[in-house]
């Protein structure tokens, strides 16, 4: 049984990032319908009903690209309300991180290590689960002193 493509938007100010997640989303489920440097470019896009959406958002690790990113998530959230949202993100202050964590994306990728990675992490964030992709040197500082622990 073949899957349902899911229509898939790619927003970040940084191009190469953009095609780099394009080229890795090609001949997969991943239908790219769009893609922009910010989520004001795609007002006028409009998605058909009753197919899974997607958003992902890029990162980069510049200052101006977090405020940026932040405004188009908003803008993503009310522009198309049932998708889901992914953030790839490059960067690295755990203060940064935690602040693209509380704007509520339903994937957050940092710094996206390989194509299976970013193909499970958005399989998983589609079944309604909550994903977040850290390198193991990262969680600490960003998820406090019980990071990595098992109750």
């Amino acid at each position: 049984m073949m899957r349902q493509s899911t229509f898939t938007v790619v927003v970040g100010r940084r191009a190469l990032l953009r095609e780099g997640i394009t080229s890795l989303l090609r001949h997969t489920a991943y239908k790219i319908v769009a893609s922009a440097a910010h989520a004001s470019e795609l007002r006028n896009i409009t998605l058909p009903r009753g197919r899974p959406t997607l958003v992902i958002v890029c990162i980069g690790g510049r200052n101006g690209d977090l405020d940026d990113s932040a405004e188009s998530i908003r803008l993503l959230r009310s522009q198309f309300p049932n998708s889901k949202i992914a953030v790839v993100a490059e960067i690295t202050a755990a203060a940064d991180i935690q602040r693209v964590l509380a704007l509520g994306p339903d994937a957050y990728i940092h710094n996206l290590g390989s194509r299976e990675i970013l193909l499970k992490s958005l399989e998983l964030m589609l079944m309604d689960r909550q994903v977040l992709v850290l390198d193991q040197s990262m969680a600490p500082s960003v998820m406090g002193d019980g990071a990595g622990r098992c109750a």
